[in-house]
């Protein structure tokens, strides 16, 4: 079965957007709805309305591969679960009154969207996690009122930790060769809130608010310096984003530099579960991908500046 689905993911890898594809979206010479999996996408309608569509697709993916194995839904679940993680932290903006994003991905798994959506307070939606395998053996820790990015990190730390434990069911070898993944993705988060809470990380990690990023093999020093040479950045990069404090650009590096760990990773494993986990981080990252171009070409962002944008 675990054979069958990693070659059905390698014929499902060629219906991905190209480089190609992208800069021809960009630069206006094709449409999103050119391309037949997403003829449904409207030019011209909402960003959020066309986000939602696009997003859908990948959904889409994943229901496809889980009919196809059935057997092995948990596995296929675990790294679109990170779409109703996001979707929780909507939420979380929402009660606590940031509103920076409006739209809901169209995924659910162990929370119904229609749940999730109607919850009105914070203490109801953390007593609803207790009830999903996200908190599983994990008590809410004491969060600074109104800091909601305390809220993400451990949403963060409690979807890695839940990763690895449904991970480590799937034999000896896959975990072998998937768990380095999912350390490296858990330590770019870790960085990234490193910076967003500097020399406060440490009291984060006190209060077990971000206990799920710890690197699986702990650190010397877990500094952001130390963290972010650990995943290929190099010094002089490193000063100048800390200086400038350029998180989107932090972001940015990481994202490509996830995919491109991954690709070196699973080149040696084409026909095992860890191509299958590839072949759904890239179709989530052209739903993202393709969110970018619809939301910077309603800014009006530059061509060139979008392109330096996508991942792939």
């Amino acid at each position: 079965m675990e054979t069958y689905i990693a070659v059905r993911c390698h014929g499902l890898k060629t219906r991905l957007l190209s480089i190609r594809d992208y800069e021809a979206i960009i630069r206006g010479k094709k449409s999103i709805s050119d391309f037949p999996d997403y003829k449904h996408v409207v030019e011209g309608e909402s960003p959020c309305i066309a986000a939602e569509k696009i997003f859908q697709v990948f959904v889409d993916r994943v229901r496809t591969l889980i009919t196809a194995a059935p057997g092995l839904e948990e596995f296929l679940r675990v790294y679109p679960d990170r779409l109703e993680i996001e979707n929780i932290k909507i939420k979380i903006r929402e009660i606590m009154g940031r509103k920076a994003r409006t739209c809901y991905y169209p995924y659910s798994h162990h929370i119904p969207l229609d749940v999730l959506k109607s919850i009105t307070t914070e203490e109801r939606l953390w007593d609803k996690l207790k009830d999903t395998p996200y908190m599983m053996e994990v008590r809410k820790p004491e969060f600074t009122a109104n800091v909601v990015a305390e809220r993400e990190a451990f949403l963060d730390s409690l979807y890695f930790t839940y990763v690895r434990r449904i991970l480590a069911r799937y034999g000896r070898r896959s975990k072998k060769i998937l768990l380095p993944i999912v350390e490296w993705e858990a330590t770019s988060k870790l960085a990234y809130w490193s910076i967003v809470f500097g020399e406060g990380v440490k009291d984060l990690f006190k209060r077990n608010i971000i206990e799920g990023l710890q690197p699986y093999r702990k650190l010397a020093r877990a500094d952001v310096e130390n963290l972010l040479s650990l995943l290929g950045i190099s010094s002089e990069d490193i000063s100048q984003i800390l200086g400038n404090q350029e998180l989107s650009r932090l972001l940015l590096e990481l994202e490509k530099r996830y995919i491109k760990y991954m690709k070196r990773i699973v080149r040696s494993h084409p026909v095992e579960l860890p191509y299958v986990y590839y072949y759904m981080a890239l179709a989530l990252n052209e739903a993202y991908n393709l969110e970018r171009i619809i939301i910077s070409k309603v800014l009006h962002i530059p061509e060139n500046e979008i392109t330096a944008y996508i991942v792939c």
